[in-house]
């Protein structure tokens, strides 16, 4: 699935437009646990991960922000 494969996508919060894809380095891929419709999954969007590792730059990006901003806040958080 493309993860800019929606026209609203650039205006969402980071969280909105990483998903499908887990930010936790830990959690695999499983596209029966997401909610997205099952056209998403089709062969005809851009690939988003192979062999278990994310090949989207844009979403590597986003997810690096995201990570970076959540050690960022980690001590505010705790």
């Amino acid at each position: 699935m493309s993860a800019s494969a929606c026209s609203a996508h650039d205006q969402r919060p980071r969280v909105c437009r990483i998903y499908p894809v887990e930010i936790n380095p830990f959690v695999p891929l499983d596209p029966s646990a997401k909610a997205c419709p099952s056209d998403a999954w089709s062969g005809t969007h851009p690939l988003l991960m192979r062999a278990g590792r994310l090949v989207d730059p844009d979403t590597a990006a986003l997810i690096a922000q995201s990570r970076e901003a959540d050690r960022r806040d980690r001590v505010g958080k705790a």
